[in-house]
């Protein structure tokens, strides 16, 4: 009876180690793959340039602090927007975001001011553009949100009528805050 005693301790203490050493390989993993915050990228209107047609695609980034954080629900409005100059002759105008680096973005929102028309939302990927949203404006002043997920330095919009998209709103973090386990 006592050599049972002693083989059932000692199967509990080795189970009990094999447990802890389960829990240490998932909590290693799982700090190995902690993603850096997702936070308000600070954008303004340097970081865009007009590709095609006309007007200021630096109002879609120069009202960052009026934009205010519109993934919470405290979007602010604001007053200025790509307009093209040229009555519409040149459509499709292009503009391009250059972000300076890979970014990891999260979320995007864009505000849509007045008017009914359509953007194509592109994102860098290998050499290739690859679009995640065809949106419609189709609403007066209100923050709008597309899909996100990818990771890219550059940003294509598409303006297919002169119609109004106020502002341009990301988050995410930098490729280089990104942990994989394949690099362990």
């Amino acid at each position: 009876h006592h050599q049972s005693n002693s083989i059932q301790r000692c199967s509990m203490d080795c189970l009990w180690k094999v447990v802890s050493g389960i829990c240490a390989i998932i909590l290693f993993s799982l700090s190995a793959n902690a993603q850096p915050a997702s936070e308000k990228l600070q954008l303004d209107a340097s970081m865009i340039v007009l590709q095609n047609g006309t007007g200021d695609p630096g109002a879609l980034l120069d009202q960052q602090s009026e934009a205010g954080d519109p993934r919470s629900g405290a979007g602010g409005e604001v007053m200025t927007d790509w307009s093209s100059t040229n009555g519409g002759s040149s459509f499709p105008d292009h503009a391009l975001i250059d972000l300076g680096s890979e970014y990891v973005i999260t979320d995007f929102y864009w505000f849509d001011t007045n008017g009914i028309g359509n953007y194509t939302f592109s994102y860098e990927s290998n050499g290739q553009y690859i679009q995640f949203d065809y949106v419609e404006t189709n609403s007066y002043k209100v923050w709008k949100s597309s899909p996100a997920g990818f990771t890219t330095r550059y940003i294509k919009f598409t303006k297919h009528s002169n119609v109004g998209i106020g502002e341009i709103v990301l988050y995410g973090y930098p490729e280089a805050g990104r942990q994989d386990t394949q690099a362990l």
